[in-house]
């Protein structure tokens, strides 16, 4: 049992759940709309039925088991709100709106919700501190008021066309409306080949929209309005190292303990990284018992089974582990896509999918340390995009270029002179790639080189796009920092983390009611992160480094000093072995080609025998596309599929 001054302080936090609705009524599609989400809330549902209006609600039951039931009502019935997600600060807000009349009927942090939009409208938002999705019906003035978090932890997409709205927490719910129609939009399709993502929260479908992270919008008779309550910003603050090191320290600890509270087994994904290790290490601050947690790999794989069980030792924690089988993988693509909504674009995927699943047999709620990365600089290539945006960019690439001839020459072995070259070729590719601030050059963010893209498509798709696509990456970046580093974060802030990451880990969590929560991605975290100077986040080599100064005080140096690896997935062993009898069929029998979005000459090229590490990835990542649109565009009905993966070849 946790220590009981968190619980009476915060107590009052749900669930996690799947929100939808519409703008008329329509008993029989808003309970279809929440079905498809069951997954997400498998232990209540609720509706709310009424003139120009239908809302729906599942509900995973985290906190305050016996109320709380959705949607919930002000005191005289006029607003009514379905809601996703938890707000932390609840207690401080119902405190103070209380003091200005308001009537509570539980403790629930939806019911502050409801009387915050009664007392501040739309900037209620500004009050919030925490994760959420959600959607207000004001009667009175027959008003839509729908809004997502700041970082985009919860999910949140609409469909508008010829005045019909329809919102959900996920795309099939959305579809779950025979008239729409599913078409894909080949703009969004071509950026999501370029960028791993849609730029502009266009879906791949058209019509259908993800309401960005920090935004809200509105819609009534007047029509939509969609406005940024919150961004990011870079305002450097002129303090030193052990002001930020204390601040930092404080603020992750607070957004830990805030993120403990549930009246349900609680526990923790642990790879044995920095991040995930310093979370459950403090974790171990705020509970007598022991964490639970689970570390997943993949047989015959370098993984971090050693140094995750470094850290259980280290902490004491309740420790499990899971060994991935390749012949796993191939088997649940098809559900692991359906969750996703959307192609996965990064193999993490799979052992996301299997944490949740190992740790859902203990646990209903679970922190992970997801978010560090992008926000404190913690990927190598940072190093070099920064680099590359500074002048002493060309005089960097040429010496490097130089450097690794000259030890090429000498190497003694053709293994010693692949690595070198392999190393040369990866970071070049990275400056490269951030010529795009510079220069005002295209250059694409995913697998493939700007000949292959061109290649894709028989007319123009990416030229077609490419200008555009640049534009919104330039304005994204403009509002970072001045110096290079703030500006490649602010983007990976912006687009890469929700976009990604916090989207892989919300929907593959939720295929197994498992609700995830993200210490690292805390807005007022973010906010610290983003005033410090560059050299605290990156000093020299030292990625996170203000992260690893905080994380002496938890854990061993090995830990946090120790090379990055991740958790390595043997893509190029996959598809030459068991995913080959996948995507031969797949690809070679492609709707896509068939249909004019992708040349078949350019899947010809991608089968050749020889299947490098990258060429693998490549076909990895066709072949996602090519089964989501056989889930989500080419069916009738998307309902009642078969998605045992035998059905797509």
């Amino acid at each position: 049992m946790f220590f009981i001054a968190i619980k009476e302080e915060y107590k009052g936090f749900k669930k996690l759940c799947g929100i939808c609705g519409f703008n008329w009524e329509d008993k029989s599609l808003v309970k279809d709309m929440a079905q498809a989400m069951l997954h997400r809330g498998p232990d209540d549902s609720g509706f709310h039925l009424g003139a120009g209006i239908s809302l729906g609600h599942r509900r995973l039951s985290i906190i305050d088991l016996k109320s709380g039931k959705q949607p919930m009502y002000n005191e005289d019935g006029s607003v009514v709100v379905v809601y996703n997600g938890e707000i932390y600060n609840f207690k401080e807000i119902r405190k103070s709106l209380e003091n200005k009349g308001h009537r509570f009927r539980t403790n629930s942090d939806t019911e502050a919700v409801v009387h915050s939009y009664e007392e501040y409208g739309e900037r209620c938002l500004e009050h919030f501190n925490g994760m959420f999705a959600f959607a207000i019906w004001d009667s009175n003035k027959k008003k839509l008021f729908i809004a997502r978090d700041r970082l985009g932890i919860k999910p949140l997409y609409y469909y508008f066309k010829d005045n019909a709205f329809i919102f959900a927490s996920e795309v099939k719910s959305i579809l779950q409306h025979d008239n729409i129609k599913r078409e894909i939009n080949k703009e969004a399709f071509y950026q999501f080949f370029s960028y791993l993502f849609p730029l502009k929260g266009d879906y791949l479908i058209k019509d259908i929209y993800e309401l960005l992270p920090g935004y809200f919008l509105t819609f009534d008779k007047g029509g939509l309005v969609k406005k940024r309550y919150w961004q990011p910003r870079s305002r450097t603050v002129s303090r030193g190292e052990d002001y930020f090191c204390r601040l930092t320290e404080k603020k992750l600890l607070e957004s830990v303990k805030m993120r403990m509270i549930s009246d349900v087994p609680l526990g923790a994904s642990l790879s044995g990284g920095l991040d995930s290790s310093l979370i459950v290490a403090m974790m171990n601050k705020f509970t007598p018992d022991k964490v639970k947690t689970v570390t997943v790999g993949y047989e015959d794989v370098n993984n971090e089974f050693m140094y995750a069980r470094k850290v259980a030792e280290h902490c004491n924690l309740d420790h499990r582990e899971m060994v991935i089988e390749l012949d796993q993988l191939s088997s649940i693509i098809p559900e692991v896509v359906w969750h996703m909504d959307q192609p996965p674009v990064k193999t993490s995927v799979f052992p996301t999918f299997f944490f949740s699943k190992k740790l859902r047999e203990k646990v209903k709620v679970a922190l992970v340390g997801e978010g560090s990365d992008e926000i404190f600089a913690g990927y190598g290539r940072y190093k070099m995009m920064s680099l590359n945006l500074s002048s002493t960019a060309g005089f960097f690439r040429k010496s490097l270029r130089n450097f690794l001839t000259k030890k090429t020459m000498y190497a003694d072995n053709s293994k010693s002179k692949k690595s070198l070259l392999d190393y040369y070729k990866q970071y070049s590719y990275y400056l490269k790639f951030f010529n795009i601030f510079r220069k005002g050059k295209y250059v694409p963010l995913g697998y493939f080189n700007r000949k292959d893209e061109t290649s894709v498509s028989k007319g123009n798709g990416f030229i077609d796009y490419e200008k555009e696509s640049y534009d919104v990456i330039r304005d994204i970046s403009a509002k970072g920092d001045g110096d290079a580093l703030g500006r490649v974060l602010h983007i990976a802030a912006r687009k890469e983390l929700p976009s990604i990451q916090l989207l892989r880990v919300d929907k593959m969590s939720m295929t197994h009611s498992l609700e995830a929560r993200v210490p690292f991605v805390d807005h007022e975290l973010v906010e610290i992160a983003f005033s410090m100077p560059s050299n605290l986040k990156l000093n020299n080599l030292t990625e996170k480094y203000i992260v690893k100064k905080v994380a002496l005080k938890y854990l061993p140096r090995e830990i946090i000093y120790r090379k990055k690896e991740g958790l390595q997935s043997p893509i190029a062993s996959w598809v030459n072995k068991e995913f080959k009898d996948v995507f031969s069929p797949v690809l070679n029998n492609s709707s896509l080609v068939k249909n004019g979005y992708i040349d078949s000459r350019f899947i010809e090229k991608l089968l050749r025998k020889d299947i490098s590490s990258q060429r693998a990835t490549q076909i990895w990542f066709v072949s996602m596309l090519e089964i989501w649109n056989r889930i989500f565009i080419e069916p009738d009905n998307i309902n009642n599929q078969d998605l045992s993966i035998n059905a797509f070849l």
